[in-house]
């Protein structure tokens, strides 16, 4: 059989496709609404790609009081690096909006853009945290004096600095037996 070419579409899945199949039982406001919640996705991740680049290009965006301008210039500033994969196991990773560790002052710098409506919580910058150590203890582990991490959300500006101690941190590792 001669099938229509779709070779464009290899790899990429539809918003209505047939492995998330509970489409057919839903009525029109919640397919609505699962609509609206993908294309938000697809816009969060093509923000985090563009703010990525324009990180990786140290092309700053206007001064404003828009998040993602905020986000974007903050990074520059700090010269920190978008988009870095944190790695710890096969089982146990992800990928930092943003981060930086300053050698001169042992300061660990953590920012995370958040686009979505769902509420941010600082818990996944503590857990970049401990990944940052983990990943790269032998760098880290005596080094690091403190860590600042910074959400930019699009309804509120959240920060909290922490000041861990060498003891904490070798508590820290010794606990996850690395």
């Amino acid at each position: 059989m001669q099938w229509n070419d779709h070779s464009r579409l290899v790899g990429q899945h539809a918003f209505l496709g047939a492995s998330k199949y509970h489409w057919l039982n839903y009525d029109t406001q919640r397919l609505v609404d699962a609509f609206m919640s993908c294309q938000a996705k697809e816009k969060g991740t093509r923000l985090h790609a563009f703010a990525a680049e324009c990180i990786n290009l140290k092309q700053k965006l206007p001064k404003s009081k828009k998040t993602l301008n905020a986000y974007v210039n903050d990074a520059i500033g700090f010269r920190m690096d978008p988009e870095q994969v944190l790695f710890y196991s096969e089982n146990c990773f992800g990928t930092t909006d943003a981060i930086a560790f300053n050698d001169k002052d042992n300061f660990l710098r953590i920012h995370d853009l958040k686009t979505g409506a769902v509420p941010a919580h600082m818990e996944q910058l503590f857990i970049y945290d401990a990944w940052s150590i983990m990943s790269n203890r032998k760098i880290f582990l005596s080094k690091i004096a403190f860590t600042k991490m910074m959400m930019f959300s699009l309804r509120h500006r959240r920060q909290i600095s922490l000041i861990p101690s060498s003891k904490r941190l070798k508590n820290l590792t010794k606990s996850l037996r690395i």
